[in-house]
């Protein structure tokens, strides 16, 4: 085959690696490319990076050669191919403006009809994109066996190492066949080129209208679990409260969007056991007058879920089914409890009391003053209600009271600047709360059951059965073949 190098490029001429320039197609990822041009040289993993990979890279994690573009030599790799920097550096989410990290690094995600033609968009890599905006092809899941393609495949000259064929996914290519790197249509690529334009445009909104905050809501798209909790990808529903989801594109389930973010004065955390500053607290009466408001917004229409829950005995709270059951109720008297409140859901058993007054921390930061401190406990009501619904769609929840002095108030949130002590929480929307858990109600009121199972009531109250009294509530699936995997909410 004739190579006949891009007329765009400009450099001296030197050597030149094996390539059609019609490859890179567009937004191709670099993984897709690296792999293709290893197939058609007969390279080993070893001889990529030796030709392509920066010297500070040379010896780290093989993926970093396509998920940052600071690895890996460009010019260099662009004078081999005879094509533009800029085709292959659009295989890189950070030339979209992403950051590198944002990436899964271990597993590719297909789409299933690309992958018959041999294409990896870079876009795929992005955890919250759900399906192929082209092919309208929901994208596989992460494919760890194709992350590993240039160390699996056997660049020998029978045949196999020009071709690569996953055990999982398929054929990609084989050029020993055709040794064609880009076998799409014109109409498919302007329908990448367009749907690039689309995604790149709104990621530029949605950090433009993120203000101040950019580096907080890009955090929310990464696996950094010192910066954000990560307990559900729910957090996700700020990017669309900041900006509509794009056109072409589908992103993940987002089962709980949130507000906008609540500034927090704050400190940095010390341990009030070896340090003389207090912490700032809140009076009795001023967490009174959060449970009012609580009860008042929150609880008013679900005054009789309240007085059925209230009405349980132990072994029934232990056995709550999981469709049926009020989040909100079970949300209220659980901070009624995690604020040393008299809260006696059993008449039968005694109340239960904290030996230690609540303290509150977001992070490492504690509030700065009463008021802050005032926030974070009416924003704890609503971490335990937002994690009740988002948990309880997959697994069993069993909360469970901490006797200590300082609870965390699992919210996300970005660190503060360096000019001062505020920072951002998020706060999980309460109207999307409030439906979800008023339509799970309506069901149960309609269908005249209880929030429990009788018959897992009566296996827990079983001989000589002693009830937990720092596990007051379980909620779980009852149903046939569904094995319950329990996560425990700590208040």
């Amino acid at each position: 085959m004739k190579i006949r190098p891009d007329r765009n490029i400009r450099g001296p001429v030197g050597p030149r690696l094996t390539w059609d320039p019609r490859g890179p197609a567009p937004y191709e990822s670099a993984w897709s490319v690296l792999l293709k041009v290893a197939a058609l040289n007969l390279l080993c993993e070893q001889e990529v990076v030796g030709l392509v990979a920066s010297s500070h890279h040379r010896s780290s994690d093989m993926s970093m050669l396509w998920r940052s573009s600071h690895a890996i030599r460009l010019s260099t790799l662009a004078h081999y191919l005879g094509v533009t920097e800029q085709r292959i550096r659009l295989g890189y989410l950070e030339t979209s403006g992403f950051n590198e990290s944002v990436g899964t690094p271990y597993k590719m995600r297909h789409c299933a009809e690309c992958f018959k033609l041999g294409y990896h968009c870079a876009f795929f890599d992005l955890p919250f994109v759900a399906a192929c905006p082209w092919h309208g092809v929901p994208l596989a899941p992460g494919c760890r066996i194709c992350a590993r393609a240039l160390a699996r495949r056997s660049p020998d000259k029978s045949g196999s190492g020009m071709r690569w064929a996953c055990p999982a996914c398929g054929i990609y290519f084989d050029f020993s066949q055709k040794p064609d790197v880009n076998r799409l249509s014109s109409g498919i690529e302007a329908e990448i080129h367009a749907s690039a334009l689309t995604l790149t445009d709104w990621w530029t909104q949605f950090c433009y209208r993120s203000g101040e905050n950019r580096s907080f809501a890009s955090a929310l798209f990464h696996e950094k679990r010192q910066d954000v909790s990560l307990d559900g990808r729910w957090r996700l529903g700020f990017i669309a409260s900041l900006s509509p989801q794009p056109k072409r594109w589908t992103f993940t389930e987002l089962p709980e969007p949130t507000h906008a973010i609540y500034p927090v004065r704050v400190r940095r955390w010390v341990d009030p056991t070896v340090d003389s500053v207090p912490l700032a607290g809140f009076s009795r009466a001023s967490l009174k007058s959060i449970r009012r408001a609580i009860f008042s917004r929150h609880l008013r229409c679900h005054q009789r879920c309240l007085d059925e829950l209230a009405g349980l005995g132990a072994f029934e709270r232990s056995a709550l089914d999981a469709r049926s059951v009020c989040t909100a109720s079970v949300a209220y008297l659980t901070w009624n409890m995690a604020y040393r409140f008299s809260c006696q859901t059993d008449r039968q058993s005694p109340t239960v009391e904290r030996t230690n007054p609540r303290q509150m921390r977001l992070g490492c930061y504690t509030p700065d003053d009463s008021s802050s401190a005032l926030l974070l406990a009416y924003a704890d009501f609503f971490r335990i209600w937002s994690s009740l619904e988002v948990m309880l769609k997959n697994r069993a929840v069993r909360v469970q009271i901490l006797d200590e002095l300082v609870n965390l108030c699992d919210l996300p949130y970005n660190e503060p600047g360096n000019s001062g002590t505020t920072i951002g929480m998020l706060l999980p929307d309460a109207d999307y709360l409030q439906a979800q858990t008023r339509e799970r109600c309506a069901r149960r009121l309609r269908a005249g059951l209880p929030m429990y199972s009788p018959g897992a009531a009566f296996a827990n109250s079983g001989w000589n059965a002693v009830h937990d009294l720092r596990r007051p509530f379980t909620m779980r699936l009852f149903e046939d073949g569904f094995r319950n995997v329990y996560w425990h909410l700590a208040v």
